[in-house]
Formats: C-alpha cells, sequence, structure tokens
C-alpha cells in the first residue's frame, strides 16, 4: 500500500468531520477505500496527490465510489474525501 499514516488517524478523523450530510458516519469507508482501493490516480493539479478510489455499492447517496485524497510525503495525510461518479485523474498508479 502506497499510504500507511495517511489512514484516518485520530487528529485526521476530526478535520474529516463533514459538513456535507452524506459523508457522516463514512469513516469505516474511508479506511476501507485506503486499505483496498480499486485504482490509485496521481492528481492533474498535484503529482503528490492521489486519489483512491473505491466502489461502493451502497452508500448514502446510491451506488457510486468513494474519493480519497491523500499527500504523499513523509507523512502522508488525508486531504479530503467524498462520494463520486468518475473515477477521474492523471496517471494511474495502481489499478486491481
Amino acid at each position: 500500500m502506497l499510504v500507511r499514516e495517511g489512514e484516518a488517524r485520530s487528529e485526521r478523523k476530526q478535520a474529516l468531520t463533514p459538513d456535507v450530510q452524506e459523508m457522516a458516519g463514512q469513516i469505516e469507508k474511508i479506511e476501507v477505500t485506503l486499505r483496498d482501493p480499486d485504482i490509485i490516480r496521481e492528481s492533474e493539479s498535484d503529482p503528490c496527490v492521489h486519489l483512491y478510489f473505491h466502489k461502493f455499492e451502497k452508500t448514502p447517496v446510491t451506488r457510486k465510489a468513494l474519493l480519497v485524497a491523500v499527500k504523499a510525503s513523509t507523512h502522508p495525510f488525508i486531504i479530503t474525501a467524498f462520494f463520486t461518479n468518475e473515477q477521474e485523474g492523471s496517471r494511474i498508479v495502481f489499478e486491481r
């Protein structure tokens, strides 16, 4: 796996507290996405940001993929997470 410390550590969980209702209570899905991504892409705007995608049959909004954006550095961290229909990004870093 490309990120270990980027997983939803306790100090980041508070930062992930959503203003968007659909992301409430989704920490487990975020962790699944980081542990078992379907695809990881490099961000188009920042090659140090990796976009982790995992499709879920059941989400608060319907069948969608969860995108978790992780800044890949010495100490990786989660930037944001949200449900999406698209799996866009630049170069594919990993694909299952």
